[in-house]
This record gives C-alpha cells, sequence and structure tokens, in this order.
C-alpha cells in the first residue's frame, strides 16, 4: 500500500514463498501476479505458483477463493478446482471473477454461486478465433471488462488483444 504522503508498507504476505493463510504478513504466497478489487473493498490476488486465487479482505484476512493448489485442469466447486498458471483477473459488476489460466490457456470464471467453469480456450497452445469452446490461446495473461461487459484478453505469446463476446 502507498499512503497519500508516499509511504509503502505490506499489507499482505510474510515475503516467504510458500502457502499460508493469516492475517497480513502471517500470510504467504508463491507469485501473487495479479490483484482486483471488488465493490466491497475485498482484493482478490491470482498466487500464480500455488494455482490458486486467494482473498485479500478489508481487515486483512488472505483465504483461498478457488483452486486445491496442485496444477491442473479441474472445473467445478470453487476449493476442488483446479488451475494451471492463473494470472489476470476481472471482476464483472455482479461479483463473478474471471481468470487468465497462463500456462492451462484457458480463460476460467468462478461464479458468485462458488462455482468454477471454462469460459473459453482448449486448454492447447495456440492461435483460433472461433466458439468459445474451440478458441486457442497462447499464454493468456491479462483481463479487463470493456464498458459493454465483454472481456479483453491479453494473449501474451500470440501477441494480440483478444475479445470474448458475451451475449
Amino acid at each position: 500500500m502507498i499512503t497519500p504522503d508516499q509511504q509503502v508498507t505490506t499489507i499482505a504476505g510474510s515475503g516467504e514463498f510458500g502457502f499460508a493463510e493469516g492475517n497480513g504478513t502471517e500470510a504467504s504466497f508463491r507469485w501473487p501476479t495479479s490483484l482486483a478489487i471488488d465493490g466491497d473493498g475485498n482484493i482478490f490476488i491470482s498466487d500464480t505458483r500455488n494455482h490458486m486465487i486467494r482473498k485479500l479482505t478489508p481487515n486483512g484476512d488472505v483465504t483461498v477463493v478457488a483452486g486445491n493448489g496442485e496444477r491442473g485442469y479441474a472445473d467445478g466447486e470453487a476449493l476442488n478446482a483446479q488451475f494451471h498458471d492463473p494470472h489476470g483477473l476481472a471482476i464483472a459488476n455482479e461479483g463473478t471473477i474471471y481468470v487468465a489460466e497462463s500456462q492451462g490457456n484457458r480463460i476460467r470464471k468462478i461464479s458468485t454461486s462458488g462455482m468454477v467453469s471454462t469460459v473459453a480456450g482448449t486448454g492447447e497452445k495456440g492461435f483460433k478465433d472461433g466458439p468459445a469452446d474451440e478458441a486457442m490461446f497462447d499464454s493468456p495473461v491479462g483481463l479487463v471488462i470493456n464498458e459493454n461487459g465483454n472481456l479483453l484478453v491479453a494473449d501474451l505469446l500470440n501477441n494480440r488483444i483478444r475479445k470474448i463476446i458475451f451475449e
């Protein structure tokens, strides 16, 4: 955190490479790579090498939102789901969290009811536009939701910005 008088303070993370839940600096991460903030002030963190999405509450508590800590691919209940190096995060107005899975080459979502599902991507590296379940990515790392509610994806190794249109 950087205060108005330009003082830098650690709000979460011990500095140790690992996994631990806890309050503030009691928590540990393995490559926190992206942040997104919801309307309640919660900060969501892609904990890339722990293969999880974590949450930092306004009171400093760090918990797991999705991912069981094993690298892989599994949709389903959030704490049983598997990710392969999650990076970019974006949060829709209604609270859905979107995740760019850099090594899984997929775009995933975490619903407000706690279910993880695949939005786009076959999981294979490559480039292909078209229907979401046939689209191919190569290291998607960044996400943003535009004014129309569509998802923009920074597809790193394809050197492209891609758009997923929700209808």
